[in-house]
C-alpha cells in the first residue's frame, strides 16, 4: 500500500505517513532537523483524514495540523 499526502480546501487526508514526515510537512522543515524524538516517531505510520470546518488554504489547513500535535501529542516547537 502505497503513501501520500493530499491537501484540499476543505479535507485533509494522510495515507501511511510516518510522524516524522508529518511534523516536517506541517512545519515546512526538513526531517533531519527534528530531533529528540523516539524511533516509533520514524518508523510507524499514520492515517489521517480531517475536514475543515470552511474552506481553507494549505497553509491554514498545515496550520490546523501544528495544532492537531501540540494538542494531542503534546509537540513543542522551537
Amino acid at each position: 500500500m502505497g503513501s501520500g499526502v493530499q491537501i484540499r480546501p476543505e479535507q485533509f487526508e494522510v495515507t501511511q505517513y510516518p510522524l516524522e514526515s508529518l511534523i516536517a510537512l506541517a512545519y515546512g522543515i526538513p526531517g533531519s532537523r527534528i530531533e529528540g524524538t523516539p524511533e516509533w516517531v520514524r518508523t510507524e505510520r499514520y492515517d489521517i483524514r480531517a475536514r475543515a470546518p470552511k474552506p481553507s488554504s494549505r497553509q491554514e489547513m498545515l496550520q490546523m495540523l501544528q495544532t492537531l500535535f501540540a494538542e494531542r501529542f503534546r509537540l513543542k516547537a522551537h
